[in-house]
């Protein structure tokens, strides 16, 4: 079995939240107390912005969220096409609306569904298979001495 620093060592992705990257390679999670004590001098680099901006970087890097959300809206945008062109063929077949080619509307919703739904569903396979994107742009990466 590789050891947690020789896993580290392959990983190359430009954003690193070490936690959830120390939890991938290791086998044994254990908590233990910390002494809090308050700082001494200065104060945090943190503001509530880049606490947001880093939740939304782990939230898009590290979870299935994104994917989840694709699916949903895919399917709720399905339903709702799905019964909007069925309203309109019923109303065509009442004789409420003169019969005409099918609304732009319908077709292109209906595309766009299967569309964020197949592509959700790919994202979430990668997710799960553990693929990762090698980035060649700048970001942070483990560098061990």
């Amino acid at each position: 079995m590789p050891s947690v620093v020789s896993r580290l060592k392959t990983y190359t992705a430009s954003f690193v939240y070490l936690d959830e990257v120390l939890a991938w390679y290791s086998d044994a999670t254990v908590f233990t107390k910390v002494n809090h004590i308050p700082r001494k001098e200065g104060s945090s680099g943190y503001t509530w912005l880049k606490l947001i901006g880093l939740g939304w970087r782990i939230i898009l890097n590290y979870t299935s969220i994104p994917h989840r959300l694709m699916v949903y809206g895919g399917l709720a945008l399905l339903i709702g096409t799905i019964s909007f062109g069925y309203d309109w063929l019923y109303h065509c077949a009442m004789g409420l609306l003169p019969i005409v080619n099918m609304p732009v509307d319908i077709l292109v919703s209906f595309t766009l569904s299967l569309l964020m739904v197949g592509l959700g569903f790919i994202g979430s396979f990668q997710c799960k298979k553990g693929m990762e994107c090698d980035s060649k742009g700048t970001g942070y990466h483990i560098k061990l001495k």
